[in-house]
């Protein structure tokens, strides 16, 4: 069970027998929750929660920080899924010491209210 990170106490890691899509184990005490990265031409596009019945799931708290952390640091938890599962090397834990911060794209946003009014002005105009 290779540990990649530590994360003001959420413990994330792979399980040594992994599949795709990719995705991270976190822990934080006897609570555990999954996350899928959805990755399309090397970009973030989301991170899904797994639904999981063997654990109880992490605090909703909890799930926020460990999916800002993902946010930030995805690049590097696909990294250390190349090397461990397909060059087959170990690789190093890093404890992060330093909160994340994760920008909110306002332009995104505005964006999918806009295409969202769009469709509720289309449907109530017919």
């Amino acid at each position: 069970m290779p540990k990649i990170f530590e994360y003001f106490g959420l413990t994330f890691y792979f399980w040594t027998n992994e599949h795709l899509p990719i995705h991270v184990h976190i822990r934080k005490g006897g609570c555990e929750s999954t996350f899928e990265l959805v990755i399309t031409d090397g970009v973030l596009i989301d991170i899904k929660l797994r639904k999981d019945t063997a654990h109880e799931p992490l605090s909703a708290a909890d799930q926020r920080k460990a999916k800002a952390f993902i946010q930030v640091y995805y690049s590097e938890i696909i990294s250390k899924w190349f090397k461990v599962f397909v060059l087959d090397v170990p690789v190093e834990s890093e404890k992060v010491e330093k909160s994340v911060q994760v920008e909110i794209d306002t332009n995104k946003i505005i964006n999918e209210v806009t295409a969202i009014n769009k469709k509720i002005y289309t449907k109530n105009k017919k």
